[in-house]
């Protein structure tokens, strides 16, 4: 008789229609701009590493000395992955997140990474000390802190639609 492939044709829909996950959305992406055996080794270890906003839980002397290989060899494998859709991750913290996102926009200058560098400041809203910190006037203090407003702390897509804080 002939053979059904209704069961395994509805499996295949569902994996069509079906969002790609943070990790195999960076694993595409990774194929694409790794192509050293032991570059992507360490891709595949880093993309294991994020947590679900997107950020790298784990340093790169920690991964170098799990995988046996030297730390500056992560660091250049990360280099590369934050270089990857969406922009700011593979991040290590909120500042390394943002400055990622402003490089990509290309809008990362030295104000901005003045103003990166005094993340508790803005927090604060202490204008007076920024204005100085960054040597701008207080309008593009205003534009430039905006502009951090309008970029996204958890770069995943996954968790936008969270309520948790966890910055």
């Amino acid at each position: 008789g002939a053979i059904s492939l209704d069961a395994e044709g509805l499996d295949f829909d569902a994996t069509l229609s079906r969002e790609p996950t943070l990790a195999e959305h960076l694993t595409a992406q990774m194929n694409l701009i790794l192509v050293d055996a032991s570059d992507r080794l360490i891709g595949q270890h880093l993309i294991g590493m994020l947590n679900e906003a997107g950020y790298l839980t784990a340093d790169a002397a920690s991964v170098a000395e799990t995988l046996g290989t030297a730390e500056a060899h992560v660091e250049a494998v990360l280099g590369k992955l934050q270089s990857c859709d969406p922009p700011g991750v593979f991040a290590r913290d909120l500042r390394e997140c943002l400055t990622l996102q402003l490089r990509e926009r290309n809008r990362f200058d030295p104000a901005m990474a003045a103003l990166l560098s005094h993340l508790d400041l803005v927090a604060r809203r202490d204008y007076a000390a920024l204005k100085g910190i960054c040597r701008v006037d207080l309008d593009d203090l205003k534009d430039m802190i905006a502009e951090l407003r309008a970029l996204d702390p958890k770069p995943a897509p996954c968790t936008r639609q969270s309520s948790v804080e966890r910055v």
